[in-house]
């Protein structure tokens, strides 16, 4: 690989984007040398151009040695440099652009590099994105963990906090924003500006943000804190800017109330943008959001909610992560745990959606109780080498187990106590960096109590609890009530934890009510709720009320019996969330059979009037639907699946969000002749149902269906359907169906397409990734399940880290639930002792997942 000197006439390419990092150990040792660091960052941005120029002036004392100094670059070459004003000769090597030790001084030093990149395509770095509904550019920087470096050479490290002075010289149709408030924008000649803006204040580079394009910009006439929405031209007509400026209202006073620190940063942008890997990013008064976000159609609360946590998850991040950030990325799991758990505080508290609680229950617990149960658990608080090992700890564990633990922590030491501690630890760590021990330790201050213990055991152990109720019940009477606690996998560790256990009685009209709860702490192997001795029977029991524990908390026989005998009749859907996600999670640990749920889901589905639960539902049955029920069972219960959908469609009320989950059930389950061919009838408006309205993506949904069937007319729907939408997510749906077609030429193309040497985005490529698999098309797949494991290794090693993950998690051959596929990935991963930590971990999760499937089949066949 060719380097670029900067001295040299002719310019050398650099090392291509590979297995970048940077060590704890290096990152501790550079902190050691350097102290005070502040960058000036040009960017030249043009259209149509491939590439971009940046200069990067990074200012900083030299407080240790100078030997081995170095700054990160990704970039693909330098174009000069100076070194204290001297000419330097710099190049880039593995990444690192190593600085002279003879030009440093003790005090003070100032490096300048001008450079060229071009631009990223895989949602990192600086990624330049073209609309295809208009031929539109719009660029956007994406910095964490380890990306700040690919954009410019930086000290990448989130230890490092430095001030940004940016500029950027861009077409004059362009809007451009970052990090700092505008201060000033210049003519620039031949039709270009050049964008001035403030310094900021100190943070780390994993937050720094540049976006251009012309953007639709949105400004909030009732903020009290300057607040903007930018969106694409193309979907400027779906931004929403009402609700999302509420939200964002509603943010700032809840947050600023609730930590007593005003928001740090002047001003507020949200940019809403294509490609995007993540959800969002919290960047420093800049977040930006994957655009997905955006809604071309008529949304459904559960849709709005998840964007509204979204929205708060990012604010809350102003704070916690940004204002105060973790020495290292050990403690990434408190940044995301901590936004995660606030944010849905501030949705119950502040927003419309007083649910949050219960969403919370079905999406990051559920998420949570999956990933701690895979053989690649790991406690919430680890040591992370490097940042390839930040960037695979992006999982349950940091974000759904430890929120969890958050809300357990904060019903522990009180809700008072947990708030004041989190205050004195922002007030004490802003603008700089902090430890785990330093949040347990303003928390344990607050409560009285120490966390010394508390901590060892939830956050440095792995593994998920038991916690199984045993009821005594004597002459009409509870006599006791013992709550025993398992040791669940991983390290098999026991836990206090603090619970509100609930019982049930049935009232004159034979509904269940909820006649007492009792607070119980089970430390050890028992714990018991004296507080419900002399409770009438209850007609059942709830140990875990309120969802405050994390924990697998079981049902009594008797509760279990009466709870999904009287599913419609428990009084609130968090309840009933609660009793589904127990028969849910008995079938995955084989002590049910699959069809159980099934047959649940065919009795009681239909009574269910939540929306938002009937939905999660719907996900949990295709699952079983997918990986638990053997060939025999599999097509009789979609059939009946689709039956009961196709039952209430039109019975649920016109236009409402029921009714758009039960068509979703509906053409999800729709695999026979008949049930297409309705479909169709659907897609080509001979068919309707009162209120109902097929918007553009449900429309994809129902092209990639009859695609991946093989019905006859799939391939001119999919044409008609491409020329009556040309926007960015109809290419991407497109690809979806051509993917999903059962064709075995088309899907070789496909495949070779997938590995990513074609140019396309990472974006379209993971998406077409999405709908490869089909359990129906199992043969037709066979063969690839070996070219899968034949250059699989080739490609994660290649490719950037994303790119690696979204080729490991959708195209490993999970739907081919077979012995067979079990041994080929053991026997290759025994083969590869090389493959990188990220892409190993992902095939052992992948394995685990047939390994349970078929655990779950055997244990019922």
């Amino acid at each position: 690989m060719c380097h670029l000197h900067a001295a040299s006439s002719s310019p050398t390419l650099g090392p291509a984007h590979g297995r970048a990092h940077l060590t704890k150990v290096e990152a501790r040792k550079r902190k050691a040398q350097v102290g005070r660091v502040d960058y000036a960052l040009d960017l030249d941005l043009k259209a149509k151009s491939p590439t971009y120029r940046g200069k990067v002036t990074v200012d900083f004392d030299l407080v240790g040695a100078p030997e081995g100094l170095f700054l990160d670059f990704q970039g693909k070459r330098l174009l000069s440099a100076t070194v204290n004003g001297e000419e330097a000769v710099l190049e880039i090597r593995k990444f690192r652009v190593a600085l002279p030790a003879a030009a440093l001084v003790k005090g003070r030093n100032t490096v300048v590099i001008e450079f060229e990149n071009p631009f990223d395509k895989d949602g990192s770095g600086l990624h330049k994105a073209t609309d295809p509904a208009d031929g539109l550019e719009y660029v956007f920087s994406d910095c964490e963990p380890f990306n700040a470096n690919r954009f410019f050479p930086c000290f990448d490290q989130p230890d490092l906090k430095a001030t940004y002075a940016v500029t950027v010289t861009a077409p004059a149709d362009w809007v451009v924003v970052a990090n700092g408030a505008a201060t000033a924008r210049e003519d620039a000649g031949e039709g270009r500006a050049r964008h001035r803006f403030a310094r900021t204040a100190r943070f780390s580079t994993y937050v720094i943000a540049v976006c251009a394009g012309p953007y639709k910009v949105f400004e909030d006439p009732q903020a009290r804190i300057p607040s903007r929405i930018l969106v694409r031209q193309s979907m400027a007509a779906y931004a929403d800017q009402d609700e999302v400026f509420e939200l964002t209202r509603q943010g700032f006073d809840f947050f600023e109330a609730y930590f007593g620190i005003p928001y740090p940063y002047g001003k507020y942008d949200q940019v809403f943008v294509p490609d995007y890997n993540m959800g969002a990013m919290e960047n420093v008064a800049c977040v930006v959001h994957s655009d997905r976000l955006l809604f071309r159609h008529a949304a459904t609360e559960r849709e709005r909610r998840n964007r509204a946590v979204t929205v708060l998850h990012e604010m809350a991040h102003m704070w916690f992560g940004d204002l105060v950030t973790m020495e290292w990325w050990d403690d990434l799991w408190l940044n995301e745990s901590f936004a995660t758990y606030l944010a849905t505080l501030a949705m119950v508290k502040a927003t419309r959606f007083t649910d949050g609680f219960e969403a919370f229950r079905q999406e990051e617990k559920r998420w949570a109780y999956w990933q701690d149960e895979l053989p690649t658990t790991h406690p919430i608080a680890t040591e992370v080498a490097d940042t390839v090992d930040a960037f695979t700890n992006f999982d349950g564990i940091t974000y759904g187990k430890g929120a969890s633990v958050l809300k357990q922590l904060s019903f522990y030491v009180g809700e008072g106590a947990f708030r004041a501690g989190v205050a004195a630890y922002l007030r004490a760590n802003a603008h700089g960096n902090a430890r785990l021990a330093d949040f347990l330790a303003a928390i344990g201050e607050a409560a009285g109590k120490d966390l010394g213990d508390w901590s060892k055991t939830w956050l440095r152990t792995s593994g998920v609890n038991g916690l199984v109720p045993h009821v005594r019940v004597e002459d009409g009477k509870v006599r006791e009530v013992r709550i025993t606690q398992t040791p669940g996998n991983g390290d098999g560790v026991l836990r206090p934890h603090r619970v509100k256990v609930a019982a049930f009685a049935l009232g004159p009209g034979g509904d269940p009510f909820l006649s007492r709860t009792a607070d119980v702490t089970v430390e050890g192997d028992e714990g018991r709720a004296d507080g419900l001795v002399g409770v009438e029977s209850p007609a059942f029991l709830l140990v875990n009320h309120e969802d405050h524990a994390y924990a697998k908390a079981y049902l009594d026989p008797a509760s279990l019996r009466y709870a999904t005998e009287n599913l419609e009749r428990l009084p609130t859907s968090f309840l009933r969330t609660e009793v589904w996600s127990t028969v849910y999670m008995m079938v995955r640990d084989a002590q049910a059979a699959p069809m159980a749920y099934v047959d649940l889901f065919l009795a009681k589905a239909g009574r269910e009037t939540n929306d938002k639960l009937l939905s999660a539902l719907h996900r949990n049955v295709r699952s079983v639907l997918d990986l638990y029920l053997t060939d025999a069972q599999r097509g009789p219960a979609v059939e009946a699946v689709r039956a009961l959908a196709a039952q209430h469609l039109p019975l649920a009320p016109a236009g409402t969000d029921l009714q758009k989950v039960w068509f979703d059930v509906m053409s999800s389950t729709s695999e026979t002749p008949a049930a297409l061919d309705r479909l169709l009838a659907f897609l080509d408006g001979q068919e309707n149902v009162a209120g109902l309205v097929l918007d553009p993506e449900r429309r994809w949904g129902l092209v990639t269906r009859l695609s991946a069937f093989g019905h006859p007319k799939a391939a001119a729907v999919l044409e008609r359907e491409k020329l009556s939408d040309r926007s960015e997510r109809a290419e991407r749906a497109a690809f979806r169906a051509r993917v999903a077609s059962p064709d075995a030429a088309s899907k070789s193309e496909v495949w070779v397409r997938f590995k990513g040497d074609a140019g396309d985005r990472l974006d379209l490529l993971r998406e077409g990734m999405g709908a490869f698999y089909w359990p129906h098309q199992r043969e037709l797949l066979r063969p690839f399940a070996a070219r899968f494991f034949d250059e699989v290794g080739a490609v994660a090693a290649e490719k950037d880290l994303h790119f690696g993950q979204a080729f490991v998690m959708n195209l490993f051959p999970g739907l081919l639930v077979e012995r067979s596929t079990l041994e080929q990935s053991k026997a290759f991963l025994a083969s590869r002792q090389d493959l990188p930590a990220h892409v190993r971990r992902g095939l052992l999760e992948r394995q685990a997942e047939i390994e349970r499937a078929l655990n779950v089949r055997g244990a019922t066949v």
